[in-house]
């Protein structure tokens, strides 16, 4: 972007609280005199009969009502944000209106940025004729939409972030040019200015952009599967400010992965103890018929000379039923030491795994989530190194309802240490160790459910400890179809354009 370095910039924004608040990162940057805002000023009311119209077109009554009611709490702490005082050097009612090309061409401007404004038509983004950058609330493509509310409703925090594209009549997953993340729990951002904050580090990001060209992906973001959300309702906001703050609350202790990694390198040089038991298999017994039930689920569902990953394999057990057709992978060096000689097995991350996409016919996950903080980011690997149309197996400790907490301490009352895993369950402090035992992370049904995408095709579901029956079963099995994404219709819901600015 340095082709034209005297030229101004023109900022397209919206009448949000947040946009004045980014577009005075920019007027700082540059100078008032070396940027040319522009301000979309649209009927309030129309705005509003758009965004209930297409939403309930597209999501229902109920749905519709439910994110009108997050909008209008939204713009109230937008408005209490927007202290930048800014007069517009145009005002315009819809970021389409041809006058705004009109002024780029005139002011020979170099480059178009927008902010929180409508989404522009191929004709408009034609007729402006310079490049247009834009800054992503979330990190895209993985959260396309209001994506860092999303990913803190998915509780992975792992993906919270800006993301600046270019924009242009294709897709934004092709024109990324930088993502910012960050951790707004460790760097004590509260969770209302976590939006804020996102974009003006995207800003920050374009700041960066226009000075140098200078672009920065991590590498960890460079494949990240596509998924597009909707505009938020007010129970998705609700839960992603339950799964903040009780994320805020466990911060102080040491993390899931460090405390578990260091149990199973103490387990695995522990000669008193038997392998399951190295591996935190304390029902020994189970070990035997878990495994025969895994081995069957993927027998059904592994063509002929495919491949299978055992993500968190430990001492690759499972590795006797499948032959080479298994690879291992767990983050445990010591764990995989136990593993038999000559089977295939890497040390790694779960969230970051060493493979290329779309490799492996059936992905396995066999008691690897009950030590894991952001199972998002797993699911999100899982997605992308299993082929379309294969198969992802998971099994994992259960949440228990309330109900079957209340019954089971009351069935604990002369046991303190077992009143205490109890209230550790019910609160969800995992990895937090009581009366000497690492407390696992569980998952309901539909949590697991929403670790994938929407419509995605659930094979089997199976429960243990309770002789098959919902009701205190310790551990749920499920499988799940991947879906492709070729299947997928490429055209973006109409919603879009509408909850594009909804700040």
């Amino acid at each position: 972007m340095s082709e034209a370095p005297n030229a101004p910039i023109v900022v397209l924004m919206g009448r949000s609280g947040y946009a004045r608040e980014i577009a005075r990162v920019y007027v700082d940057a540059f100078g008032r005199q070396n940027v040319r805002i522009i301000e979309e000023v649209p009927s309030a009311p129309t705005a509003l009969t758009k965004f209930l119209h297409a939403h309930m077109r597209n999501r229902g009554l109920l749905s519709a009502l439910d994110a009108i009611a997050l909008r209008i709490l939204m713009m109230l702490h937008s408005a209490r944000c927007g202290h930048f005082a800014i007069t517009p050097d145009m005002a315009v009612k819809h970021a389409d209106d041809p006058a705004i090309a009109d002024l780029v061409k005139r002011e020979r401007a170099r480059l178009v940025v927008l902010c929180i404004c409508s989404v522009l038509s191929e004709g408009q983004i034609s007729r402006i004729g310079v490049p247009i950058i834009n800054v992503h609330n979330g990190i895209a493509p993985r959260y396309r939409g209001s994506g860092n509310l999303w990913a803190l409703a998915e509780d992975n925090p792992g993906m919270i972030g800006a993301t600046l594209h270019r924009v242009d009549a294709g897709d934004d997953a092709d024109t990324r040019l930088s993502i910012a993340r960050f951790d707004p729990v460790k760097e004590e951002i509260p969770f209302s200015d976590v939006d804020l904050e996102a974009f003006k580090r995207g800003a920050q990001l374009a700041v960066d952009f226009v000075r140098t060209g200078k672009r920065q992906i991590p590498p960890e973001c460079s494949a990240l599967p596509d998924r597009h959300y909707p505009f938020p309702g007010l129970i998705d906001w609700l839960r992603a400010r339950r799964n903040f703050h009780r994320r805020a609350k466990r911060r102080a202790d040491a993390s899931i992965e460090h405390a578990w990694q260091m149990s199973f390198k103490e387990r695995a040089a522990d000669k008193t103890l038997t392998v399951p038991e190295k591996l935190h298999w304390s029902d020994t017994a189970s070990v035997g018929w878990r495994d025969a039930a895994i081995a069957d689920i993927v027998r059904q569902n592994l063509p002929p000379h495919g491949l299978v990953l055992d993500l968190g394999c430990g001492d690759a057990r499972l590795a006797k039923q499948f032959g080479g057709s298994y690879v291992g992978c767990d983050y445990s060096e010591s764990t995989l030491r136990l593993a038999p000689s000559g089977v295939r097995c890497v040390v790694a991350s779960a969230g970051a795994l060493p493979f290329c996409s779309k490799v492996f016919d059936v992905s396995l996950a066999v008691g690897l989530l009950a030590c894991i903080e952001d199972a998002q980011s797993v699911a999100d690997e899982l997605l992308r190194v299993t082929r379309a149309g294969g198969t992802i197996v998971i099994n994992t400790l259960r949440q228990f309802s309330r109900a079957e907490l209340l019954v089971v301490a009351t069935a604990s009352l002369f046991s303190p240490t077992r009143l205490a895993l109890v209230w550790a369950i019910w609160q969800r402090k995992h990895g937090v160790v009581r009366g000497g035992t690492l407390v696992g992370r569980r998952f309901s049904v539909g949590e697991l459910r929403r670790l994938f995408p929407p419509g995605t095709e659930i094979l089997f579901i199976a429960y243990h400890g309770a002789k098959g029956l919902v009701p205190f079963a310790r551990e749920i099995t499920a499988s799940f179809r991947v879906p492709d994404p070729r299947s997928a219709s490429k055209a973006r819901s109409s919603t879009m354009s509408a909850e594009i600015g909804c700040m």
